[in-house]
């Protein structure tokens, strides 16, 4: 597989897990795209169940839908040829991911393709670890969660300082750095 060289043609999509203070464990999915480096999701649940997994790529889908204002299929669809190139989502193996009832509901979308990663290869879905570790680090650590509800709260807050704020930021250190020197 290629690198793509364009928004919503490879989504990475992971789950972590965060403990609260009210003592349950909550799981979160967040999916974000590789080109763009952008989160689309982060959807937050007791289970990881096929259900859930679902649900993080519907939430997906929907905010590109929502940005985009057009369904994820018109985005995939060449307006010259007419041919649809779906969107490839990369997980890892998880029980969820390797479900029939995850594959069915891939396979109903036809502008979605599903590719699982190698057993113990994180670094194939590297762009997703990284959210999640950054997602820990920059605020979920540091903020006390009572329960999913909050969590969910500052996930959404998260992705939209990630999105916007941390990005814009990203780009002033890339621009800022210095030219390579010629030899």
């Amino acid at each position: 597989m290629t690198a793509p060289v364009r928004r919503n043609r490879l989504w990475q999509l992971d789950w972590s897990e965060l403990e609260t203070l009210a003592g349950g464990s909550w799981d979160y999915a967040p999916t974000v795209d590789y080109w763009a480096k952008v989160a689309l999701s982060a959807y937050a649940a007791p289970t990881k169940t096929t259900a859930d997994a679902i649900r993080a790529v519907e939430a997906a889908i929907g905010e590109v839908e929502r940005l985009l204002a057009r369904t994820l299929r018109d985005e995939c669809l060449d307006p010259e040829t007419g041919e649809l190139t779906p969107v490839v989502i990369v997980t890892d193996n998880g029980a969820c991911f390797r479900s029939g009832g995850f594959q069915r509901f891939v396979d109903s979308r036809p502008e979605l393709v599903h590719v699982r990663t190698r057993v113990n290869a994180p670094e194939t879905n590297g762009v997703v670890e990284r959210w999640i570790e950054s997602s820990k680090y920059e605020r979920l650590y540091r903020e006390e969660i009572a329960d999913g509800l909050a969590l969910q709260a500052q996930l959404d807050d998260y992705r939209d300082f990630y999105n916007t704020v941390r990005r814009t930021r990203r780009s002033a250190r890339r621009s800022l750095s210095p030219l390579p020197c010629r030899p």
